[in-house]
């Protein structure tokens, strides 16, 4: 079975006719959406050794409310958030690009929110050698949206990890959460 006839078959499920006049461009439409929600699984390395550069600081790095949409593993409902990270380098920085694509990759694959921000930290601190990375996630879950038994609209979950001497140094951690506050 082919991509085009699963939406058909899909749409039927729910109690629709795939070839209404309205629909018949839909299974493209709908290829198109999940090529692109789930490209994260066809990424590799966005921080590569051309987008780190040597560091002349040992201060940190942040990036506040990038956005994402990923989707739920247990619902494929979207996640709608914004992330915000931190850094401490060590002797490399990498390109805002590269981060920008590494929270991509991560995002943009069938996930929980927990596991993505310990992804992207981690893989920061991995690929930067940084002192420690941080990371800050605020998303709206529409598993809870669409749950009959829940049916929480404004409800937003936070994620915090953190790694390297973001875990010795409280006053690190705070300078963070006080920078990407507002």
């Amino acid at each position: 079975m082919n991509f085009e006839d699963i939406t058909k078959y899909i749409i039927e499920y729910i109690g629709d006719d795939p070839n209404r006049m309205d629909l018949k461009d839909t299974p493209e439409r709908f290829k198109q959406y999940m090529d692109f929600v789930f490209s994260g699984y066809n990424m590799t390395n966005p921080i590569e050794n051309s987008s780190l550069y040597r560091s002349t600081s040992d201060q940190m790095i942040c990036i506040k409310k990038v956005s994402f949409i990923s989707h739920c593993e247990h619902h494929v409902a979207p996640i709608i958030g914004e992330i915000s990270l931190g850094y401490i380098p060590d002797l490399l920085i990498a390109s805002l690009g590269s981060l920008l694509r590494t929270v991509q990759m991560f995002t943009r694959r069938l996930q929980i929110q927990e596991r993505i921000v310990q992804q992207i930290t981690d893989f920061i601190y991995e690929k930067t050698q940084s002192r420690g990375v941080i990371s800050l996630i605020k998303a709206h879950h529409h598993c809870l949206i669409c749950n009959a038994s829940v049916l929480e609209s404004d409800t937003e979950m936070c994620s915090l990890y953190y790694n390297g001497i973001f875990l010795e140094d409280e006053n690190k951690r705070n300078d963070f959460l006080s920078t990407v506050k507002n």
